[in-house]
């Protein structure tokens, strides 16, 4: 996207660079807006509101691909067509980003980096227990960087 605004504004020379809306492109669905309204995000939240970020693209006639869960977190790849275009920002925005951060959050302890933390903790004959920052800390106590210890366990 970066790219396609530098163009945009080598093709209008002497012109001021224009300067960014204040202004969302999108607004909060208000599915999104209620899921959100209490800070915690569901299950039922989070999977309603990636199936309606999909079906936003689906209508605008993009489709997701590579769908699939890992650590309790959907993945998928965008086609590029559909974020050039800005479908994906406000698909994405409007239906998912929020539920989407919210429950990534809370089931971080869960996810890939704590479970990559969890390797090096047993490689390094320490305890693998407890939250992703309890192991962090673990990690860094006993002089083990995180980014070796995450870059050895990929």
């Amino acid at each position: 996207m970066l790219l396609l605004a530098t163009l945009g504004i080598a093709g209008c020379a002497g012109d001021p660079a224009p300067k960014p809306s204040e202004t969302p492109r999108f607004e909060l669905s208000v599915e999104q807006a209620a899921a959100v309204e209490d800070g915690t995000a569901t299950r039922d939240e989070y999977d309603a509101a990636f199936r309606r970020y999909e079906s936003c693209l689906t209508e605008a006639g993009f489709a997701l691909v590579e769908v699939r869960e890992e650590y309790q977190v959907i993945r998928y790849s965008v086609p590029n067509e559909a974020v050039v275009s800005g479908v994906d920002d406000e698909c994405y925005n409007g239906e998912f980003v929020l539920v989407d951060s919210q429950w990534q959050v809370s089931v971080e302890d869960v996810g890939e980096v704590a479970s990559l933390l969890s390797g090096c903790l047993t490689e390094a004959g320490l305890d693998s227990s407890g939250t992703k920052a309890e192991k962090e800390q673990r990690l860094e106590s006993a002089g083990i960087s995180i980014d070796a210890c995450l870059d050895s366990q990929r």
